[in-house]
């Protein structure tokens, strides 16, 4: 997990929501402990400092997920719900929204639920599905943070997936976030005749060094969908011919902020 050191000023500056005291303890504990916070009146648990510190930076301070609707009821999927900041946050922009939130990791699925129950909202639906192409069965590797993916090896477990299309096909979408670790180039291929039916898309795009790229192709279905697209880079590289700051074995990682001028 990237941090850098405006991130972390940044969020024990600007994060009013935590108390400051809270917020000074996140900087210091060591990774994969669990803890909680005190976030607007209740408890707020996480598995892991770093991806709470990152997240919550993203969301309430850079406020990435930030979108007008003309519904006071807007429709919101939340693809990679992790442990409910981006259900809270969207809440908090829409409060009538209807939001279905998956998370495919049985541990994360676990904070998720429990901290979105103190806050007893209405018209959110919780899966503890991984998105995808079929519904099936999957191997995924949980990596106790953010950062949970489809794959195997020694250490996956099997996690229940659902065919993300099918919610596509006969309604329209206000807002979809896709943030799905590697998984977002096969399961847009496979909705790409259904992004029309979305009004403002947003997608973390993910390329790992083992395995070819595919942002091209992203383009290319956000394009023929009607969107224009606004990209934000994680990190940046000085000298890309000489040196990548990558993240884990991702070599590139990107936002990709899709909208309608219509």
């Amino acid at each position: 997990m990237f941090l850098k050191a405006e991130r972390l000023g940044g969020f024990l500056i600007k994060s009013v929501d935590i108390n400051y005291l809270d917020r000074v303890l996140l900087l210091f504990r060591k990774r994969f402990i669990k803890g909680f916070v005190k976030l607007k009146g209740n408890r707020f648990y996480y598995t892991d400092s770093v991806s709470f510190l990152t997240i919550f930076s993203e969301i309430f301070i850079k406020k990435i997920y930030k979108f007008k609707s003309n519904s006071n009821q807007p429709i919101i999927f939340d693809c990679g719900a992790n442990i409910g900041l981006s259900v809270l946050y969207f809440k908090m922009l829409y409060p009538n929204a209807i939001i279905h939130a998956f998370e495919p990791d049985p541990e994360i699925f676990k904070l998720l639920n429990q901290n979105l129950r103190p806050y007893n909202f209405n018209n959110v639906f919780l899966h503890e599905k991984a998105v995808w192409i079929n519904n099936q069965e999957l191997s995924f590797l949980s990596q106790g943070g953010s950062s949970g993916k489809i794959g195997s090896s020694g250490n996956a477990i099997k996690v229940g997936a659902i065919r993300l299309k099918d919610f596509l096909q006969n309604q329209e979408i206000d807002f979809l976030k896709m943030d799905i670790e590697g998984a977002e180039y096969n399961v847009l291929l496979d909705c790409k005749d259904e992004l029309k039916n979305i009004k403002t898309l947003f997608i973390e795009y993910h390329s790992f060094y083992d395995e070819e790229q595919h942002l091209d192709e992203i383009l290319l279905f956000i394009k023929s969908a009607g969107f224009t697209y606004y990209i934000q880079h994680e990190t940046t590289s000085n000298s890309p011919f000489v040196s990548i700051n990558s993240i884990g074995n991702m070599n590139l990682q990107i936002n990709i902020f899709c909208y309608k001028n219509f």
